[in-house]
């Protein structure tokens, strides 16, 4: 997992293109209470290319995920039509967030959707 940072203070982006570890989830937490310092809630861009959990990444992800769903406002999955249920998924656990998909090709849509 790779974060990518941005000139836009309020949206997060990670690109996740093999396995996430407990480690990529950390790295992640440290990211988000940065923009959590100037921040009352953030935007997330997801560009999934790949996507794959060690055991102890998808718990951490699990407890970060729940105990932070009221931090974002929105989230946009970019990823081809394989990841389309990923993101039905993420929609689910996160009712409150609007979520979006944006093909890979869309991902200034996803952007300015998230602005």
């Amino acid at each position: 997992m790779l974060i990518k940072t941005n000139d836009l203070p309020h949206v997060i982006e990670i690109v996740i293109d093999d396995e996430i570890t407990e480690e990529d989830i950390q790295e992640f937490e440290d990211y988000f209470s940065q923009k959590k310092e100037t921040q009352e809630k953030v935007n997330m861009l997801i560009d999934i290319r790949d996507i794959d959990y060690s055991l102890d990444g998808f718990i951490a992800d699990t407890k970060f995920t729940t105990s932070h769903l009221e931090d974002f406002n929105k989230v946009a999955m970019v990823s081809d039509d394989k990841w389309i249920e990923y993101a039905e998924k993420v929609a689910q656990l996160m009712p409150e967030v609007e979520v979006a998909h944006f093909d890979p090709d869309q991902r200034d849509k996803a952007i300015a959707w998230l602005s």
